[in-house]
């Protein structure tokens, strides 16, 4: 079982790196929005698990799963990539 702070630990980082992803951009301001986004939703999703007295299982296999996933975002990212490159030499 997870401590209050493994927990918000767990929620930190599972709100901190789709933030990332989703921006696309890794400057340093959306590295420090990234932050202060997953910090502010970690205290609050922590606050509410535990008003509502909730235990925080974290289950292995759903990990096991998700690296499947990564080659799906690399293949997306080429798909937009691929319409981007393309619709840029479309004369006007």
């Amino acid at each position: 079982m997870l401590g209050r702070l493994g927990a918000w630990t767990v929620w930190w980082f599972a709100l901190f790196w789709p933030w990332l992803l989703l921006t696309g951009d890794w400057n340093r301001i959306e590295l420090i929005g990234a932050a202060c986004g997953a910090a502010v939703a970690a205290t609050i999703a922590e606050l509410m698990r535990k008003a509502a007295r909730q235990p925080l299982p974290v289950p292995l296999e759903r990990f096991r799963g998700a690296a499947s996933l990564l080659p799906i975002v690399f293949a997306d990212f080429g798909i937009v990539m691929w319409a981007l490159l393309g619709s840029s030499r479309t004369p006007t």
